[in-house]
């Protein structure tokens, strides 16, 4: 790590660190006066899935490999301050991504919730970050014969709106032209309401979460 300190402003460049599995590299901008703020980097590559301290209560059913950017900055004086000032925006590439207890592809093509292990190959989107949400904007999950695509918000209090549908192997995202069902997961993550209906709206019916 280089940095600089001079008056109330900081510079850090080429931080590195071993997180989660993998490697984080990034920089950070901070002043502190006449208010704190602050602007960082980061690269991440080869982050564990399973280790990430987000959501430790649903660690043991995630497996996979993450790798991307992110740009962060927020201001304040204190956790909480930080916390709601902080904004952002990235991208994120995933490999062999595991999920235990679900079958999501399973359940968007039927409309029923299954019981099982989502698996796939690959996967990317982008995701930003602003009034305590994480936002994600056409989160593709590739599974070879099966393209899942995920859309919606998970605020900080770990509480969902989301929209998860099937491609049908498209190679384009595009939420105009969805077909089949929705599948639309609301409330808090270890206990969510799941719903499904038409993609095209023509009616829906509640199903059973996992």
């Amino acid at each position: 790590m280089t940095g600089r300190l001079r008056g109330l402003q900081l510079e850090a460049s080429e931080i590195g660190a071993q997180w989660a599995g993998g490697k984080v590299r990034g920089a950070l901008a901070a002043k502190f006066f006449p208010r704190p703020a602050y602007d960082m980097t980061a690269q991440l590559e080869g982050v564990n899935l399973a280790q990430l301290p987000v959501m430790p209560e649903l660690s043991e059913r995630w497996s996979g490999l993450a790798s991307g950017k992110v740009h962060l900055t927020t201001e304040g004086v204190g956790r909480v301050e930080v916390l709601q000032n902080l904004t952002g925006q990235g991208s994120v590439a995933l490999r062999n991504v595991e999920f235990r207890g679900w079958d999501v592809g399973a359940s968007v093509a039927e409309g029923a919730a299954h019981e099982g292990t989502s698996r796939w190959l690959s996967g990317g989107g982008n995701f930003s970050l602003r009034n305590r949400k994480l936002l994600l904007d056409n989160l593709r999950l590739d599974g070879g014969k099966q393209v899942i695509v995920v859309n919606g918000s998970v605020d900080f209090a770990r509480d969902a709106e989301l929209l998860i549908r099937s491609a049908d192997g498209e190679r384009t995202a595009s939420r105009a032209n969805a077909g089949g069902r929705l599948l639309k997961v609301s409330g808090p993550l270890d206990a969510p309401l799941v719903t499904s209906e038409a993609a095209a709206g023509r009616g829906s019916a509640s199903v059973a979460t996992p």
